[in-house]
């Protein structure tokens, strides 16, 4: 039974990815960035109360996880 879901993009997805190496230095893929970028597309949606998410996984190429970096919008990777 699923109550609400999220549609997050790939460009979501790896803007997630890159603030979680930026602000945590986790390494984490693709796959487990999808939670973070439901929460940070729904943020106000979860504010004032506790979200667990959950990253597991670094199963990411360094060819993919290049590209990835490269196509940094700012200064944080975001």
């Amino acid at each position: 039974l699923i109550d609400h879901h999220i549609l997050v993009s790939e460009v979501e997805i790896e803007a997630a990815l890159r603030l979680i190496l930026n602000k945590h230095r986790m390494l984490i893929e693709g796959a487990a960035a999808v939670p973070v970028a439901a929460l940070l597309k729904e943020s106000d949606r979860f504010k004032n109360r506790r979200v667990v998410v959950v990253l597991c996984g670094a199963n990411i190429s360094l060819d993919l996880l290049t590209e990835v970096l490269n196509r940094s919008d700012g200064p944080d990777g975001l």
